[in-house]
């Protein structure tokens, strides 16, 4: 499977009193928190989630965007450990973003996950104005001019930088990590032509590719993507370099 992200359903950590453990779930609407701007991949996961939730449970289920590394966490910390907040967020923010500053949480006591809902793949896209087509150009450019090719990402510590960074130090290359807040802003960044390539899911990366808008040179995994021919996979350059699925 090519997987960099593992998207997961958290709740707010709690031990429910015997009565209220009893009762039927849920009896109110639902707030599922989504980290992430509208119109990028968690977003659009997020809503589907929230569809089916509010199905299979008939109670409405809210999507409540809170952009940020830390806002939609902190919203969740904050909030009555009822069960009744929810929040589907990327594994890799709760893993690093520790480790780069100091969280107003402790992921460990602060949530429990539910379930893994969405495992993703990942491609490097770049925009036709450089005129890059493959990956070997793309190691060539960046390394005739290091610095000058730039690279968006969904913002620092999110799983599109650590692949960047990963490529970096695989290819020795040296491309300027530009973070967005959010991958659809990133993508939107790359459209636009601000930024020279970005690091975005295959379900983003397939239809910008079809319409002529970007190039896909290298996709996440072992094995190439019948949707994206020419993007070669990392693991077949890279062995053993990659985040283990």
């Amino acid at each position: 499977m090519n997987v960099l992200a593992r998207w997961a359903l958290a709740a707010c950590m709690a031990v429910l009193p015997a009565p209220a453990a009893a009762q039927e779930f849920p009896v109110k609407p639902v707030r599922l928190v989504v980290p992430a701007p509208p119109g990028g991949p968690l977003d659009v996961a997020g809503r589907i989630l929230a569809r089916d939730l509010q199905d299979r449970w008939g109670h409405a289920v809210i999507v409540d965007n809170k952009a940020g590394a830390t806002l939609g966490p902190e919203f969740l910390a904050r909030s009555s450990p009822d069960g009744y907040t929810l929040m589907l967020i990327s594994s890799t923010p709760l893993v690093t973003f520790p480790h780069l500053q100091k969280a107003p949480y402790d992921v460990l006591k602060a949530f429990v996950g539910v379930t893994q809902t969405v495992a993703l793949t990942y491609a490097f896209l770049v925009h036709p104005s450089t005129g890059i087509t493959s990956l070997q150009q793309l190691i060539s450019e960046a390394r005739k001019t290091p610095g000058r090719l730039n690279f968006a990402t969904g913002g620092v510590g999110a799983g599109q930088h650590l692949y960047l960074e990963l490529f970096k130090l695989a290819a020795e290359v040296e491309l300027t990590h530009v973070p967005y807040k959010g991958a659809g802003p990133a993508l939107q960044g790359l459209l636009t032509g601000e930024v020279h390539g970005t690091v975005d899911v295959v379900s983003a990366a397939i239809p910008t590719v079809k319409a002529g808008k970007a190039y896909a040179v290298m996709v996440t995994g072992a094995k190439p993507l019948a949707q994206l021919p020419d993007a070669v996979p990392f693991d077949t350059l890279y062995p053993g370099v990659g985040i283990p699925t």
